[in-house]
């Protein structure tokens, strides 16, 4: 009849996202032991990576309140192997642009700073990776914003 509900694809998404929750809960866990025991300096986000900022007295505020900024960041993998640079890239915020952490980060620095950031593979280049780096591969990224 054809008031009766599929249900399959209710059931269907409410098991994968038990499964997503579940990698990325395991995911940050590795992390947090990873930052304990090789980035201790490092603090965590309300998003879910960590960082390590200097102080930024001095410089322009917070990217926050810009729609673009120009870039150039550096991202390696766990064991620090280089996975790609990109040497200096205008973006623009809320476009997709850049992995939704690399862009949160850059969006907490200042014109003129650099920083570094450790980005679970959820919140970096996903289950599908890139021609640079793998599927499910957290990442560090070593930022600067350059002036424009």
């Amino acid at each position: 009849p054809s008031n009766k509900r599929d249900t399959s694809k209710d059931t269907m998404q409410l098991a994968l996202q038990e499964i997503n929750y579940q990698l990325t809960k395991r995911e940050d866990s590795l992390l947090g032991e990873f930052v304990k025991s090789k980035a201790p300096g490092y603090t965590k986000s309300d998003l879910g990576f960590y960082y390590e900022m200097p102080k930024s007295e001095g410089l322009s505020k917070e990217l926050s309140q810009r729609k673009t900024a120009l870039i150039h960041f550096k991202v390696y993998d766990l064991e620090s192997n280089l996975r790609f640079e990109v040497a200096r890239q205008k973006v623009e915020f809320q476009k997709k642009e850049l992995p939704i952490g690399i862009e949160a980060a850059a969006q907490m620095m200042r014109i003129g700073q650099k920083a570094n950031f450790i980005i679970p593979w959820h919140l970096a280049y996903g289950v599908n990776g890139n021609e640079f780096v793998p599927p499910f591969t957290s990442v560090v990224v070593e930022m600067e914003i350059l002036p424009e």
